[in-house]
């Protein structure tokens, strides 16, 4: 699956976030936003820690702003089914197959982290994503599409068995895997990318399409940012990649490795 089809299923549910921040931003968002019901912001549980709790806000919010099943904005060129108020029915076929948290490394949200809601539906045997910012709020989701279906989110071990077989790395030299979220389309929080550090210091990045990444440097902004990226970018080889850590201002140039290469 290319790129450009995850941009078709991808939709925000917020507002846009400014492109770039040299640090953190604050919330928006009081407490008092998050728990009066007459709100636009209000959440059935403000910063959710339980599963239970998780899915409460869910539901909350796909009722609120898939409300009669019509989705609440335009998403695609395409006419697609909203399968989320699905979730909503008696003895629904549509689960909560998994919750994880997103490490944030994007400075516009105001959070380190979000959680990542993967859906399946036992009837069409397909997959859904939703993304919750920590306060509890809806952020971005992911359905199926006449061009695209959703992932499942890969275990640990699934990740690792990919890296050793594209990297030639063993086990033993994997340190931890983390899921990371560093920008609004790619890398985003509903499809975040893997990172894979190993005992010696290097980086691998795995994403949303399975390609592998190893992170080959990084480079300091400076001047515009915008300016500084889309010419760092325009210098990488082919199947080169780069994230932007707008947290440490920093761009990540990455190497992708073609199957079975060995670095």
């Amino acid at each position: 699956m290319k790129l450009k089809s995850i941009l078709i299923i991808f939709v925000l549910l917020l507002a846009v976030f400014p492109v770039f921040s040299k640090k953190r931003s604050a919330s928006i968002l009081s407490m008092n936003d998050l728990t009066t019901p007459s709100s636009p912001s209000y959440v059935p549980y403000p910063y959710p820690e339980s599963e239970d709790k998780i899915i409460e806000n869910l539901r909350y919010g796909i009722q609120k702003t898939f409300a009669n099943n019509m989705p609440a904005f335009e998403y695609s060129m395409n006419k697609t089914a909203n399968p989320l108020p699905k979730i909503l029915r008696k003895n629904s076929t549509m689960t909560v197959q998994k919750i994880v948290k997103v490490e944030n490394l994007i400075a516009e949200m105001a959070d380190s982290f979000s959680y990542l809601i993967i859906l399946f539906d036992r009837e069409t045997n397909e997959y859904a994503r939703v993304a919750m910012s920590a306060d509890g709020l809806l952020h971005s989701c992911a359905v199926v599409s006449p061009q695209a279906s959703v992932k499942p989110l890969k275990s640990d071990n699934e990740i690792i068995a990919l890296l050793t077989t594209q990297a030639a790395v063993r086990k033993t030299e994997i340190l931890k895997v983390d899921l990371m979220a560093y920008g609004i389309i790619y890398a985003s929080p509903v499809c975040p990318v893997y990172r894979v550090m190993l005992n010696d210091g290097s980086i691998y990045f795995i994403d949303y399409n399975e390609n592998v990444f190893k992170e080959d440097g990084e480079k300091t902004i400076s001047g515009d940012p915008l300016s500084f990226i889309n010419k760092e970018r325009a210098q990488l080889k082919q199947g080169g990649h780069a994230l932007y850590d707008s947290l440490d201002d920093k761009l990540l140039i990455l190497k992708k490795l073609s199957s079975g290469a060995v670095q």
